[in-house]
């Protein structure tokens, strides 16, 4: 009969050991692997360009809207087209907003975190009131990689500027200015006939007659 000694048990119980070793190692050395990939993966994806299009009030004036694209990834991009989707809306310098040269031509290269602005329009009444009503989409279309192009489409959002509306439009101005004028031509007025009739503030009583003919006395 085949018998087994302790030293053979010992040495397969050694051998079983080390085989299980080598299997855990290249198991986890597979696992860390994977997930070091994984991880590259999400880094670099986080750093793909992102061009982002947004409304934004002026920094060197709140009264002048700016219309911004931004390429919020860390990788630059390039060849970047615009389309206009929606209201037609007015632009400065009496354009409409398909006529501005950033949005016919486009961008070429942008790199990453950097941003172009591009002044759109004042907060007056016509204009603003335009503003809030339209539903204008600038849809975005610009590579990812060398064959790759990603779009999307932002809704440029003017009523989020109402609260941060600052001054007053021209015609807003002139109405406050004659409502003053008014003001002051009645008080001069009023201090007129205070004159005229030595103090007494009764200043527009009506003579009152027993009929409807005028008495007068002849002057002696």
């Amino acid at each position: 009969m085949f018998s087994i000694t302790s030293d053979q048990i010992i040495s397969l119980f050694l051998q079983t050991l080390e085989v299980g070793g080598v299997l855990g190692a290249t198991y986890f050395a597979a696992k860390s692997a994977k997930l070091a990939h994984q991880s590259l993966a999400e880094q670099r994806k986080g750093e793909e360009a992102k061009v982002i299009v947004f409304v934004k009030q002026s920094n060197a004036s709140l009264n002048i809207i700016d219309l911004v694209i931004k390429n919020e990834g860390v990788r630059s991009t390039k060849n970047i087209k615009f389309k206009v989707i929606g209201t037609n809306i007015s632009a400065l310098t009496n354009r409409k907003i398909k006529e501005i040269s950033l949005i016919k031509n486009g961008v070429s290269l942008l790199a990453g975190r950097q941003e172009i602005v591009q002044p759109l329009g004042i907060m007056s009444d016509d204009t603003y009131k335009e503003y809030k009503e339209a539903k204008t989409k600038i849809k975005v279309s610009y590579k990812t990689g060398e064959k790759q192009r990603k779009t999307e489409t932002f809704l440029l959002d003017f009523k989020g500027l109402i609260d941060r509306k600052l001054g007053k439009s021209d015609s807003e101005s002139i109405a406050d200015s004659l409502k003053d004028i008014q003001s002051e031509l009645h008080t001069i007025k009023q201090d007129i006939h205070l004159i005229a009739n030595k103090g007494i503030t009764e200043l527009f009583a009506e003579p009152v007659y027993s009929d409807k003919h005028e008495v007068t006395e002849e002057l002696k």
